[in-house]
């Protein structure tokens, strides 16, 4: 489903669950079904603007670039991050690594931690389980 590039970054194929996900799926078919339904009903010219409006959809959403980055979880490990979510014992919250120079990254990461952190509050990454991040707060 993906194709592999040099490196971690990988691009999403064009027909990829990534980018025609069951909500955009299921618009594609409930346009057709419509136009469909109306060209039989002899109401050509609403069915030929539902088309276009498929086909433009069906456009639009073949030419997303989407990037898959792989990110090797053990370089988190000792890492800052900032609580977007809390973080409460047994319950997930959510992440946001810090960079090196300061600025929040992009992507938000799952957390779970023994201690109750709350939003807006610092941590540190003290390993990884699966996809999840655990974090116990800074002090």
């Amino acid at each position: 489903m993906y194709e592999e590039h040099s490196g971690a970054r990988r691009e999403a194929s064009l027909f990829s669950i990534a980018r025609f996900g069951p909500s955009s799926i299921g618009l594609l078919l409930f346009i057709t079904i419509t136009a469909i339904l109306f060209y039989l009903f002899s109401l050509k010219s609403i069915a030929v603007l539902l088309s276009g409006v498929g086909a433009l959809f069906f456009g639009v959403k073949s030419m997303e670039r989407i990037e898959v980055i792989r990110v090797e979880q053990q370089k988190l490990v000792g890492a800052t991050c900032r609580v977007v979510k809390p973080v409460r014992r047994g319950r997930l919250g959510v992440v946001k690594i810090v960079k090196p120079d300061g600025t929040m990254g992009s992507e938000l990461w799952s957390a779970e931690s023994i201690n109750e952190i709350e939003a807006g509050e610092q941590a540190r990454v003290i390993g990884t389980r699966s996809i999840v991040l655990l974090v116990d707060p800074l002090t």
